[in-house]
C-alpha cells in the first residue's frame, strides 16, 4: 500500500495525498519538528473514510520550501489552501502534532512571520497601534471547522531551553553537525536499519553547510536557535496578552471545534518531573474545545510503558487515540 503514496510538489511545498471515501470534506496534516511527513502514513490512513482526501505537508527545511518559522509554516498553509480550494470543497479539518500543531493553530489567527518580527523585537510587550492586525481571521481560514492538535508544545523553551540556544547559536557549524550527529542521528540511522522500516529510509546529509536535527536540516543555525530562544507560542502570547488581544483570539477560536490530545508521559508537558504544560487550561475557556489526555502515553502518542528508540516506529498509532479522533 505504501508503495502507492507518492510524493507531489507544488510551488515549493512538498506534500502527499490519500484518497477517501467521503466526499466535500478534506483534512490537512502537518509533521512535528525534525519528522518525516510519511511518519504519519499510517495513523492518517485510520480516517480515509471520514474524508474525501487527506493532505500530509513536510515543514520547512524538512522538505518544504522558506526556512523553519512557524510564521512561515503558517504561510505554506495559507498558500496550500489556496491551492487546493474549490467550490465543492465544503470542510476543512487541520490537523498537526507537536510544532505542526502550533502552526495549524497559529495559522487560524494569523501569527505570521510579521507579527513573530514585532514581538520578538518588542520582547512580546504588545502595543496596541502595531498589532491592530493581529490576531486575524484569514479567507483561507472561512471553511475550516475543526482542528486537532496532537501534543502541541506551548514553549520552545521546554524542547530547546532558551540558555541552550543561546550557546548553540554561537557555535560552529561543524561542531553542531558532530554533536547532532553523534547524539542523535547516527542513532536514528542504526535503528531506522534494525527495524527496516518501509514506509521510508533515514539518512543523513554529508552537506557540510546543513545541520540536521533527525529530518530537520538547517541552513543558518544561529538564524534558527536566535529564533526559537526569543519565540513565543500563541498559548504564551494569550497568558501574557493584553485583554483586548485575548478577546480577539477568542472570538475567532471560539467558531472552531478543537480537540487536544496528549499523554501523561509527555517529556515535553513533564521536564525534571514537574508539569508546565497549561494548553488545556488556556483552551478550556473555549466551549468547544475537547481535552483528550491518554495515561502513561509519550509526546508520540503510541505505546503505553514502553521506550522506543526508533522514533521513526512510534508516532501516533496508539489505537485510543485514533479512536478519540474518530468519536470526535
Amino acid at each position: 500500500m505504501f508503495k502507492t503514496i507518492v510524493s507531489e510538489n507544488i510551488n515549493g511545498i512538498e506534500y502527499f495525498k490519500l484518497k477517501g471515501n467521503k466526499p466535500h470534506k478534506i483534512l490537512i496534516f502537518m509533521p512535528g519538528l525534525g519528522m518525516y511527513k510519511e511518519n504519519y502514513i499510517s495513523h492518517l490512513q485510520n480516517f480515509i473514510n471520514s474524508y474525501e482526501t487527506i493532505y500530509c505537508i513536510d515543514l520547512p527545511e524538512q522538505g518544504s520550501k522558506y526556512n523553519w518559522r512557524i510564521g512561515n509554516m503558517v504561510r505554506i498553509i495559507k498558500e496550500f489552501i489556496q491551492y487546493i480550494d474549490n467550490p465543492k470543497i465544503k470542510q476543512i479539518h487541520l490537523a498537526g502534532h507537536s510544532a505542526g500543531a502550533i502552526a495549524m493553530i497559529s495559522f487560524l489567527v494569523n501569527y505570521d512571520t510579521h507579527i513573530e518580527d514585532i514581538l520578538i523585537d518588542q520582547s512580546i510587550a504588545l502595543l496596541d497601534d502595531e498589532l491592530d492586525e493581529f490576531p486575524l481571521s484569514l479567507p483561507e481560514a472561512q471553511k475550516v471547522n475543526k482542528i486537532i492538535l496532537y501534543s502541541p508544545v506551548d514553549s520552545f523553551d521546554i524542547v530547546f531551553p532558551t540558555k541552550v540556544s543561546q550557546k548553540l547559536k554561537d557555535k560552529k557549524r561543524l561542531f553542531l553537525k558532530r554533536l547532532f550527529n553523534i547524539l542523535v542521528n547516527y542513532p536514528m540511522y542504526l535503528m531506522s536499519r534494525i527495524t527496516r522500516n518501509k514506509k521510508f529510509i533515514f539518512s543523513i546529509s554529508t552537506n557540510k553547510d546543513i545541520l540536521q536535527y533527525f529530518n530537520l536540516k538547517i541552513s543558518n543555525h544561529v538564524s534558527f536557535f536566535e529564533y526559537v530562544s526569543k519565540y513565543k507560542t500563541l498559548f504564551e502570547l494569550y497568558e501574557r496578552g493584553n485583554e483586548k488581544m485575548n478577546q480577539k483570539i477568542d472570538l475567532i477560536l471560539e467558531t472552531k471545534d478543537i480537540i487536544l490530545i496528549y499523554g501523561s508521559n509527555d517529556w515535553l508537558l513533564k521536564p525534571f518531573g514537574k508539569r508546565k504544560n497549561k494548553i488545556d487550561y488556556l483552551l478550556s475557556m473555549n466551549g468547544r474545545v475537547k481535552v483528550n489526555k491518554f495515561l502513561d502515553l509519550g509526546h508520540l502518542l503510541n505505546h503505553k510503558n514502553r521506550l522506543d528508540f526508533n522514533m521513526n516506529s512510534q508516532m501516533i498509532l496508539n489505537k485510543d487515540v485514533i479512536k478519540s479522533i474518530k468519536k470526535n
